[in-house]
């Protein structure tokens, strides 16, 4: 077993029991009843374990995405393609979005308050555009690859 994958190995374990140990400490402390200050604090203790492990995930997961990049060229184009090809589509998806505001029971009170305005209308659509465009291009995928097989 190389150095890197012992480190990772110990640091997984140590992740693991500090998670245990909160867990177990949250339940034990469930008993005290529901508005119990020590309750609150082993839940936000917990909590805050799981905000520290996503970011540690997170920007790890990143580092060894630039890492893979800057090693292996082909895959880097590959990827970068990929993402461009989804950053055209959104683009795409934010041109056929209107600003509009929808009408439906209850908005005016997300327009009273500034919660919904013509912006962030625009934004909702687009994503909803991007999510159509998305599964479309999916199912056609699926269709092409299907029908491409019963003629080979």
């Amino acid at each position: 077993m190389g150095k890197l994958s012992r480190i990772s190995m110990f640091t997984l374990w140590g992740v693991i029991a500090v998670s245990v140990v909160l867990f177990v400490s949250l339940l034990a402390n469930i008993s005290k009843g529901d508005n119990s200050p020590i309750l609150s604090s082993w839940i936000n203790t917990n909590l805050s374990w799981a905000y520290i492990l996503l970011g540690v995930t997170a920007a790890l997961t990143i580092l060894f995405s630039i890492y893979q990049m800057a090693t292996d060229f082909r895959a880097a184009k590959q990827g970068l393609l990929g993402v461009g090809f989804i950053i055209l589509l959104f683009f795409i998806a934010y041109l056929m979005a209107s600003d509009e505001i929808p009408q439906f029971l209850g908005a005016d009170k997300f327009v009273a308050d500034g919660t919904l305005t013509s912006s962030s209308a625009k934004w909702i659509e687009t994503g909803l555009y991007g999510t159509y465009l998305l599964f479309g291009i999916a199912v056609v995928s699926l269709i092409y690859s299907s029908v491409s097989r019963l003629f080979k």
